[in-house]
């Protein structure tokens, strides 16, 4: 998603549908102060902004209302008889220097020079020079939340990719696509395989509305033969190109699998992953590992000491032996217990898998518990974690079976298969043994891990997909490897909030909350000029204020006042919340306009203010009571107070 000036966000459109708006009055009562955490808040805040408040369901046909809308807007070049025209052009601003969440990432086998990256917001982009430029290839009208892409590989084929849409589970609740789309010009372009869409992305009516992998076969000559895991419906494969699928593993109904993955080595033996568990608590009567020669028949390969419980599983095949397969699934129970930074469990378990003879099942084939030997760094941010599945793989070094890649949080590599403790090193993500609350990230590098990928001229080298954009390592193999980031017009960064400086005449100033990459600050009429970060974790809502004041928020109501310079680079900072639990993931504040001293901020069904922001001492991140107050009448105990407006005139008034 790119910001726009003077000021354009290109974000979906949403209708809102039963919506309230309250208009109140300022008598006081104090405030409570305890913890700020919530359970699945950003999900759930994502839902209360789509869904109908009568049903508590999003709507039927609810895109073609947004199309509908849309088609009402102002465009540029309107003739004006019965068109509404743009008082002016719109100029990009970017952020130039800053990627978005990215699951798809791949090399094209005909020329390393080319990389194709996959954001789940931003559709596929293509760099024809490794990186240092990029290009957009979906158009306006095609659904750009890509989540995975593979090329075919055999020999005069190398121009075919396909890539799916949907992201299921993800940072954001559920992000729908429209299936499998095919492009026939090395990614250049894009087609909807018409097999798999029903162009009905805003109601759940098909397999492949969710895809979490799809895959090509290198070793059949005679037929373009692809698998597809899609969510809630097994394993899928196709034999002319995705003109039509058949299912040949799990199924749609009881034998559903909500998580689940596919890979496939170089002489087309195939590999599948299914869970058990859902959210919700459904569960399937198929999950663990499988295994095929042919695409058609599968054999269970699963250990029997496998945990019953289990929700994402992923698959990397050892490139150099692939008889070496590693297996990561994220086991609610069993298992490695990492702690989060928030001190939450979150369970997961390490498997590896030597074929032997025969059918791999029993012993044909060796199955060895790593579990207990994934990293376990301690600290705020150490342990391994996959945050309940959202990010979560495991990766072989092409040239060595026993180097093997972790994804979660962070990034992490072992040069014994994770076969012990004493050779694993933390090689991105959070920087190492950082704490909150002004924690860092590793140098060149983002939390979140989702793919990787490997240089098949050089194995040292390697590119890292993640909520922070895309980045490449040169040398894999250093003791702590050097990351330089890809992110230069890779422009698929997820605005919640944006703001401008309406103090300052002629201010090119613009700061933004975006999600998992903080408040980024730029004062530049340049497209291409470099933002930067004074804000850190999901930004949130912010504001400009006079005197060089900025208020920038992260996730669940924790605000900051921030004195900036004209670079925004921090002078001086502290927290200014109440520390109140109960708010909205993203929880909305504004200034008030006529008083930029007065605060106003939704927690859960109530609204607070604060009467003097600026008398809070800087120099502090811890919470704060000072100068806040509830409006009285703006408590209920059913509702989330989502949106705040104040006028300039008349004074006092505000809508909520």
């Amino acid at each position: 998603m790119t910001l726009r000036s003077s000021l354009f966000l290109a974000s979906s459109l949403v209708v809102a549908i039963g919506a309230t708006v309250f208009l109140t009055t300022f008598n006081t009562s104090p405030v409570n102060s305890d913890g700020y955490e919530e359970t699945g808040a950003r999900a759930q805040w994502e839902l209360l902004r789509l869904r109908d408040p009568a049903t508590g369901k999003i709507p039927a046909h609810i895109h073609q209302l947004e199309q509908e809308f849309a088609a009402t807007l102002p465009k540029k070049g309107a003739s004006g008889k019965g068109e509404a025209a743009l008082a002016s052009d719109w100029t990009p601003r970017g952020p130039w220097n800053v990627g978005g969440r990215t699951r798809a990432l791949a090399m094209d086998i005909t020329n390393e020079k080319i990389i194709l990256a996959g954001g789940v917001s931003g559709g596929i982009w293509r760099s024809t020079d490794g990186g240092a430029h990029w290009t957009q290839t979906f158009t306006a009208a095609q659904m750009k939340s890509v989540t995975c892409i593979s090329q075919d590989t055999r020999a005069g084929k190398e121009n075919i990719w396909y890539c799916g849409t949907g992201e299921i589970w993800g940072n954001s609740s559920q992000i729908n696509g429209d299936g499998i789309l095919k492009s026939t010009d090395g990614g250049q372009s894009w087609q909807s395989l018409k097999s798999t869409s029903t162009n009905t992305p805003q109601s759940w009516d098909n397999i492949y509305e969710f895809v979490w992998n799809v895959v090509t076969n290198p070793a059949n000559k005679t037929q373009d033969e692809l698998f597809a895991a899609p969510a809630l419906g097994g394993i899928q494969r196709s034999t002319d190109g995705g003109a039509t699928w058949k299912n040949v593993l799990g199924n749609f109904g009881n034998e559903y699998s909500y998580f689940g993955d596919v890979a496939i080595t170089s002489k087309g033996v195939l590999y599948a992953a299914l869970s058990k568990t859902a959210p919700g608590g459904a569960t399937s009567l198929i999950k663990g590992m499988f295994r095929s020669t042919d695409g058609v028949t599968w054999k269970d390969i699963t250990p029997k000491d496998f945990p019953d419980t289990c929700n994402r599983i992923t698959i990397g095949i050892s490139p150099s032996d692939e008889n070496q397969v590693y297996f990561i699934a994220n086991t609610p129970g069993s298992g490695f217990k990492g702690l989060g930074f928030e001190g939450r469990e979150d369970w997961n378990s390490l498997w590896k898998y030597t074929y032997i003879a025969l059918d791999g099942t029993g012993v044909g084939g060796k199955w060895e518990n790593r579990s207990q030997f994934l990293p376990d760094f301690g600290g705020e941010f150490g342990d391994f974690s996959s945050q309940g599945s959202y990010d979560l793989f495991v990766r072989v070094k092409p040239d060595d079976p026993n180097v093997v890649f972790l994804g979660g949080t962070n990034l992490y590599r072992s040069t014994d298969g994770f076969a012990s403790r004493n050779n694993s090193t933390w090689i991105g993500g959070y920087k190492p043994n950082t704490t909150r609350p002004d924690y860092e990230l590793y140098p060149n590098q983002h939390p979140d891990q989702h793919e990787l990928v490997f240089s098949r001229s050089n194995p040292k080298v390697m590119l890292s997909g993640n909520d922070g954009g895309v980045w490449q390592c040169d040398d894999n193999t250093a003791t702590l490897p050097v990351w330089n980031s890809l992110n230069n017009g890779y422009l698929t960064t997820q605005f919640y909030t944006v703001a401008l400086d309406h103090y300052t005449p002629k201010s090119n100033v613009i700061i933004g909350g975006l999600q998992d990459n903080g408040t980024f600050f730029v004062n530049s009429t340049s497209p291409t000029a470099e933002w930067v970060q004074p804000g850190l974790g999901d930004g949130s809502y912010c504001a400009i204020a006079r005197d060089r004041n900025y208020y920038m928020s992260r996730q669940q109501g924790r605000i900051g006042r921030f004195i900036l310079d004209s670079t925004g680079q921090i002078i001086q900072k502290g927290r200014v919340d109440p520390g109140t639990n109960g708010y909205l993931f993203i929880a909305p504040f504004l200034l008030d306009p006529n008083n930029d001293h007065v605060m106003y901020l939704a927690k859960g069904g109530s609204v607070l203010r604060n009467k003097d922001l600026t008398q809070i001492p800087l120099g502090s991140w811890d919470s704060t009571a000072m100068n806040w107050e509830i409006l009285d009448g703006t408590v209920t105990k059913t509702d989330s107070v989502s949106a705040l407006g104040m006028a300039g005139v008349p004074t006092n008034r505000l809508y909520y």
